[in-house]
C-alpha cells in the first residue's frame, strides 16, 4: 500500500498522463451531470469544500446512510501514527540530509516521539485501570485518552521545537513544497493544539 497510495495532490498537475487521465476527465465533467454516483468520503469531502456539483444538486439518495458520520469524521479528523513518524522523518535520514550532526537530530527527535507515545499510552493505561476497577480494559480506538500533566505538556513543547526547527531545515532543501514538509508542519500544529487542553476546539481520542 505504501508502494502506491496516493497522498500528494499536486502530483496530478504535473503529471505526463495528465491530459489522458480518466479521472481527471470524469472530475471535470461532473459538474454537468444530470446524475452523480459517489461514495460517502467523497461526498463528505465534496460538501466541506463546496464543490458546484453539490451546490447544484435537488436532491441525495443515501445508501448505508449510518456510515455517513463516520465518513465525515474520517474526511474532518486526522490521525497521529507513531509508524507514520518513523517513516517520515527516516525517509529525510536516509534521503536528504547529508549532515551527520542534522542526522542524528532527526534520529533522537524520532526517540522522543516513541517515548511520547509510550507516555500517552501510560497514562491512558492507568485511568482506564482507575475507572474500570472491576474489568480488564485493553485501551482501543475512541477510548478517550486523559492528556494532563506538567511532563506531557512538556514532552509536546519540546516536539514542537524539534519538528519545527527539522521542518525549517527542509525547507531550505529541495524538498520544500514536498508532502512529507506539510505533514511534519501539520503534526506541528495537532502538537500546538493538544497543548491548549480544554482551549482547543478539538477533541482527541
Amino acid at each position: 500500500w505504501n508502494l502506491i497510495k496516493f497522498k500528494n495532490r499536486g502530483v496530478c498537475s504535473n503529471c505526463s498522463y495528465s491530459k489522458t487521465c480518466l479521472y481527471r476527465k470524469i472530475a471535470k465533467e461532473v459538474n454537468e451531470a444530470n446524475i452523480v454516483v459517489t461514495n460517502h468520503n467523497i461526498l463528505a469531502k465534496a460538501v466541506l469544500e463546496g464543490r458546484t456539483f453539490v451546490k447544484q444538486s435537488d436532491a441525495f439518495i443515501f445508501d448505508e446512510a449510518h456510515q455517513l458520520e463516520d465518513a465525515i469524521r474520517d474526511i474532518q479528523g486526522d490521525k497521529l501514527r507513531i509508524d507514520e513518524f518513523y517513516k517520515t522523518l527516516n525517509y529525510f535520514v536516509d534521503n536528504v540530509i547529508v549532515d551527520k550532526f542534522q542526522q542524528d537530530y532527526i534520529i533522537q527527535t524520532i526517540k522522543l516521539i516513541g517515548a511520547f507515545f509510550s507516555s500517552v499510552r501510560s497514562q491512558s493505561s492507568r485511568y482506564h485501570a482507575y475507572h474500570n476497577r472491576e474489568t480488564t480494559v485493553e485501551i482501543v480506538d475512541c477510548d478517550k485518552i486523559p492528556l494532563t500533566g506538567y511532563k506531557f505538556k512538556q514532552q509536546l513543547d519540546v516536539l514542537i521545537n524539534r519538528l519545527s526547527e527539522i521542518a525549517n531545515l527542509l525547507k531550505k532543501t529541495s524538498y520544500r513544497s514536498d508532502y512529507r514538509v506539510e505533514q511534519i508542519d501539520k503534526w506541528i500544529y495537532i502538537f500546538k493544539d493538544m497543548g491548549q487542553k480544554d482551549n482547543s476546539n478539538n477533541i482527541y481520542w
